[in-house]
């Protein structure tokens, strides 16, 4: 990853962050927690009507969940990339 695509990283990462300290946040936090419960609870009892409605369920609630934990995801990919950086930086200064 290149200074430019890193730099764009972290800008998302702080946007993400930003939705995140608004009350918007909390009412769609709140709404997708209840649709994911509703989801969960209906797979759990065995409701699927086939095995293509349960993966359309399961598939909904890890992208709703996934989008949950967005900023998460985020910093740790953040993380990893600017570790991943100055390893690569330490390993060329050591070659010179």
């Amino acid at each position: 990853m290149d200074e430019n695509e890193l730099r764009e990283l972290q800008e998302r990462a702080h946007r993400i962050r930003q939705l995140q300290s608004g009350p918007e946040w909390e009412l769609l936090c709140d709404y997708c927690s209840t649709v994911i419960n509703a989801k969960n609870r209906h797979l759990l009892n065995g409701n699927a009507k086939s095995i293509e409605e349960y993966r359309a369920d399961a598939g909904w609630i890890s992208g709703a969940m996934f989008v949950l934990n967005a900023a998460d995801h985020l910093d740790q990919q953040l993380e990893t990339q600017i570790q991943l950086k100055a390893e690569y930086d330490a390993a060329e200064a050591g070659a010179l």
